[in-house]
């Protein structure tokens, strides 16, 4: 079953994920700095459209491994990134579920991922940058490697 298929059939099934959400980093926030599997990254502060309470994605049939799923968030399907598969980390056991964070990336395709925590600072420094478009490009990658 193809994407556009899968879409047609679940999108009703998906719940509108639009709680109020916590804005993204104020303007005086340089950066968005967040922890996966006990590494620390930071994403520049203007790419963050959102960070929420995490929502479960929907599989995507067929999709690359990397690809967690999609969520349905005020009326747009939001490509969840599974940033331990990119980043070529190593799985360890969930963090505190209630700490956990949706992020929600403001790039072009828009695209989220899950993080074990996150927080705002203003200083990056000594802090590995994630940069949207090479997580992107990553996608793009594995997405003609897997198809």
């Amino acid at each position: 079953m193809g994407l556009a298929s899968f879409e047609r059939r679940h999108i009703a099934a998906l719940p509108d994920e639009s709680e109020a959400p916590a804005p993204a980093p104020e303007a005086s926030a340089a950066y968005l700095v967040f922890r996966i599997c006990d590494r620390t990254f930071a994403l520049p502060g203007s790419s963050v459209e959102r960070v929420t309470a995490p929502h479960r994605p929907v599989p995507v049939p067929t999709a690359a491994p990397c690809i967690a799923g999609v969520i349905h968030a005020h009326g747009r399907l939001i490509t969840i990134v599974d940033l331990v598969i990119v980043l070529g980390l190593e799985r360890r056991a969930a963090a505190d579920p209630r700490d956990r964070r949706l992020i929600v990336v403001a790039a072009q395709p828009c695209f989220g991922f899950l993080a074990d925590a996150a927080l705002t600072s203003t200083d990056g420094a000594g802090v590995p940058l994630l940069d949207p478009a090479a997580v992107l490009a990553a996608l793009h990658a594995g997405a003609r490697s897997h198809g």
